[in-house]
């Protein structure tokens, strides 16, 4: 009877088949963990590209603009103090930007209470109608816009080689 691992012919063929078996099993094992580690750096990687997109957003955020060709007289640091003028003032601008907006909302419809029906109704197709033109024409010059393709010319064949 034959012991454990060995086979009729000389015992050889169950050992080397043990052997791959084993072979494998440790090759599968380092791949496996070559890859979950590749996957953690992978995942690092990740969270450090975010990192650094959000610092350079921070980097990047509107301070303010300068008004027209100020850039072109003032130095770096009137550039800064300009930043802060607008920064102090910018929260009134825009609440009043939209008080602003809501005012002209209410006129608009103390405007419209105005017309009758039918001349909401004319309003509405003479509106579209402009719409519809303003679209045809920057439809048509986005087409002059664009380049028109020229095809290949074709070089003419030389007769020396």
């Amino acid at each position: 009877m034959p012991i454990l691992g060995q086979s009729f012919i000389g015992g050889q063929g169950m050992r080397n088949v043990y052997r791959g078996v084993c072979v494998s099993a440790l090759l599968s094992a380092m791949l496996l963990g070559a890859g979950l580690s590749s996957y953690r750096s992978l995942a690092a990687d990740k969270e450090a590209v975010k990192a650094e997109k959000k610092e350079a957003k921070e980097r990047a955020k509107p301070r303010g603009r300068l008004p027209d060709f100020y850039s072109k007289v003032v130095t770096e640091e009137q550039k800064e103090k300009i930043y802060a003028v607008q920064a102090a003032h910018a929260d009134k601008i825009a609440a009043l930007s939209a008080q602003m907006k809501e005012e002209l909302a209410k006129q608009k419809e103390e405007i419209d209470a105005v017309l009758t029906p039918e001349q909401r109704e004319k309003l509405k197709v003479l509106v579209a109608e402009d719409t519809a033109q303003r679209a045809s024409r920057a439809k048509a010059k986005a087409a002059e816009a664009k380049p028109a393709e020229k095809p290949a010319e074709a070089k003419p064949a030389t007769g020396s080689k």
